[in-house]
């Protein structure tokens, strides 16, 4: 049975002043209004905003399991990410981990080698790094530092891998111009242990492109190929 939620003016204010992640927000959309399907101020029904931002609230202050943090999506390893300029400054925000072992995460400079973004040991979650602008094209490329083992990884292509895996995730607008990445840092040439949830952090105001693999470009030229044979059959006289 639904039971109807009266809030004050003066609690509706301090709901109001709560700074939340908007992935929070998102996923809470959908339990507006099976969850507070007769929620009322003052006796007046309010807006789903509200709604959303107080059941949001409920979530966000509740207990979570250890590992409650946000995964890039399955098949986005390998891709890389770019600047898209128009003067937008590039937001880096950390939002978890699962590691046991001590990670610092870099953003790889050409003129200064490497610029350190967050370590997982003395980060918080909502932590944010901003970077400026980045321009239109130019490459963010991101390494994670293994501490523990001296192992280092990196986003977009496996070969850049010491076990010739891939050890990024980034899904593309996981939010609005924002990217979210998830990084596996365990040494395993088998890739069997690649789950990616030892370091995730989203980047804003950045265009993700997926890198093709081997398979995918020797797909491409079989397919040239054919083409290619049966023009050259189409061509030919009877």
């Amino acid at each position: 049975m639904n039971r109807a939620l009266s809030i004050s003016a003066s609690d509706l204010k301090i709901l109001e002043s709560i700074s939340l992640p908007d992935y929070c927000v998102a996923k809470t959309e959908s339990l507006i209004w099976t969850s507070l399907p007769l929620l009322t101020i003052n006796g007046e029904k309010v807006k789903k905003e509200i709604k959303t931002l107080i059941v949001t609230a409920l979530l966000y202050f509740a207990p979570f399991p250890a590992h409650a943090f946000p995964i890039a999506a399955p098949g986005t390893e390998g891709s890389r990410i770019f600047g898209i300029g128009a003067g937008l400054p590039v937001t880096i925000t950390y939002l978890g981990g699962s590691a046991a072992h001590s990670i610092d995460l870099y953003l790889m400079d050409p003129s200064t080698g490497a610029l350190l973004i967050f370590s997982n040991d003395s980060a918080s979650v909502g932590d944010t790094k901003n970077i400026g602008e980045v321009h239109s094209g130019s490459e963010l490329w991101f390494r994670v530092h293994v501490n523990d083992t001296g192992y280092d990884f990196f986003n977009g292509s496996r070969d850049f891998n010491a076990d010739g895996q891939f050890h990024a995730r980034i899904q593309r607008n996981w939010l609005p111009n924002t990217a979210l990445a998830s990084f596996e840092a365990i040494y395993d040439p088998s890739g069997n242990s690649s789950v990616f949830d030892d370091l995730s952090f989203s980047v804003s105001n950045v265009n993700v492109i997926p890198i093709p693999e081997p398979e995918t470009y020797a797909m491409f030229l079989a397919g040239l190929g054919l083409l290619g044979w049966r023009l050259r059959n189409a061509r030919s006289p009877l």
